[in-house]
């Protein structure tokens, strides 16, 4: 799954994608620059918030999500993401 975030839910969508608002919540967040937003090493971030959230004796629920600040293709600055 990829998403990307929108200013509001769309109501007509090509088959495949699908416009709708995420329930909120708690949430732990990891951020990354540069080579360290590339897979493997993207894993290592994935990592380090679970063994934190476990230390902390939480539970995780739902699927990770990532939100990119800066897409690796952009040229003009290193990659970023939480």
């Amino acid at each position: 799954e990829v998403c990307l975030p929108v200013d509001r839910v769309i109501r007509d969508t090509p088959e495949g994608i699908r416009s709708h608002r995420l329930g909120g919540g708690a949430a732990v967040a990891v951020t990354v620059e540069g080579d360290d937003t590339a897979f493997p090493a993207i894993l290592a971030a994935y990592d380090r918030g679970c063994e934190w959230i476990d230390e902390q004796k939480a539970t995780r629920v739902g699927p990770p999500r990532e939100i990119w600040h800066v897409l690796p293709w952009d040229e003009t600055r290193p990659a970023r993401m939480t």
